[in-house]
């Protein structure tokens, strides 16, 4: 279990019963109205916790890590990876920054300064990157599946909205990023014809 920043437990506890303006200081008598803060990042483990308890972190860690292999595995076949390496290559990426933490142990500058870029890939902090980085690797998942497999469907649209929607709550950076890649993907796929294919379509 890697529940590293405990400051953020009293949040899920809240949310978990529905205390949405929680008061944390003996000098505050009355609440002091919703907490402003993006509370849909706590959502889904404050679910968690109300049906499982404590464990449910634990059960959470387990669901988030068989998602990133199995997102990275179908990423990967899209790709034109075989399935063994498909699956090879989504492990390594998982423990990637474990292994990399472990070097940077060593002193060496280099690999400091990759493990650095690469410690927040993916790993079990809650509340980000456990969940926050999957939503962005499903929509890099979409965009292949749109753009390289060409099944454009509605319901792949729709999908790619409702996960950057959920990201512009999630972690905006994602959801800007998202945003400018679907569009240079739209605009080198359509190219000359691009605004009318937003008419049409």
């Amino acid at each position: 279990n890697n529940i590293n920043d405990i400051y953020y437990l009293p949040l899920i506890s809240n949310i978990s019963d529905f205390l949405f303006d929680p008061t944390y200081s003996n000098k505050i008598i009355e609440t002091s109205g919703f907490f402003s803060f993006p509370i849909l990042n706590f959502v889904i483990i404050s679910i968690f916790y109300k049906i499982f308890g404590s464990f449910g972190f634990i059960l959470l860690e387990i669901v988030c890590s068989f998602l990133f292999l199995y997102i990275f595995f179908r990423i990967l076949i899209i790709l034109r990876f075989n399935e063994i390496n498909s699956f090879l290559i989504s492990l390594f990426l998982f423990t990637l920054p474990i292994i990399l933490y472990n070097f940077s142990n060593l002193n060496i500058g280099f690999i400091e300064n990759i493990y650095i870029n690469f410690s927040t890939f993916y790993s079990l902090r809650f509340p980000r990157p456990i969940l926050t980085n999957l939503f962005l690797f499903y929509f890099l998942y979409l965009c292949l599946v749109i753009f390289i497999e060409e099944k454009n469907t509605k319901k792949n649209y729709l999908l790619a909205g409702l996960i950057s929607g959920i990201s512009l709550h999630l972690f905006y950076y994602f959801f800007i990023f998202q945003n400018i890649l679907f569009l240079i993907l739209h605009l080198i796929k359509f190219k000359k014809n691009f605004f009318k294919s937003i008419i049409t379509n």
